[in-house]
């Protein structure tokens, strides 16, 4: 029951965000429904997290040899020819910063349910936010606060729905 309060809070705040700038974002809800069909995906698949981002990564491999070989023949430089020894290093380091998350992301959903994997996705806009007005000084329009508060009292609202069923005594 709660859940879906916490739904139609969320819910409220999307839409109220999308009425006040005037359009659909389509971008992000694309980005956002792609992720999720991607932790459905990984959540219902009976394979182990290793080999199935092996396998996500051979799929973008032919894409990426298209690009290297677009980069060779449009310009002399091929990624490295021109780089420095610490972006060289950077560049080495983005495999493991990328695939850690995407492991950690596969195991937690086979273990938690798709809803509150679908509600812990709000962590990273929040800290966005939170570093745009702290960090970066950045001024939030009002509008965009109010949505963002609907958004978060859902959040909270299905978290405090799912610790109190954590404490309920199973029998």
């Amino acid at each position: 029951g709660l859940q879906w309060v916490a739904l139609f809070f969320a819910g409220c705040g999307v839409s109220w965000i999308i009425v006040m700038h005037g359009s659909v974002p389509w971008l992000a809800l694309l980005l956002a429904g792609s992720f999720g069909f991607y932790g459905l995906v990984r959540k219902k698949l009976v394979i182990d997290s290793v080999v199935a981002l092996l396998f996500e990564s051979l799929y973008c491999l032919p894409i990426v040899i298209i690009y290297l070989v677009f980069r060779g023949i449009v310009g002399p430089e091929l990624l490295f020819h021109t780089s420095t020894f610490t972006l060289m290093g950077l560049l080495i380091l983005c495999g493991p910063v990328t695939a850690l998350p995407l492991l950690a992301f596969a195991a937690a959903a086979k273990r938690i349910p798709l809803s509150t994997l679908g509600f812990v996705q709000f962590i990273t806009p929040t800290l966005q936010l939170l570093i745009a007005i702290f960090v970066n000084h950045e001024v939030i329009p009002e509008n965009k606060l109010i949505g963002f508060g609907f958004i978060w009292i859902g959040v909270l609202i299905y978290i405090w729905d799912a610790a109190n069923k954590l404490r309920l005594p199973r029998n």
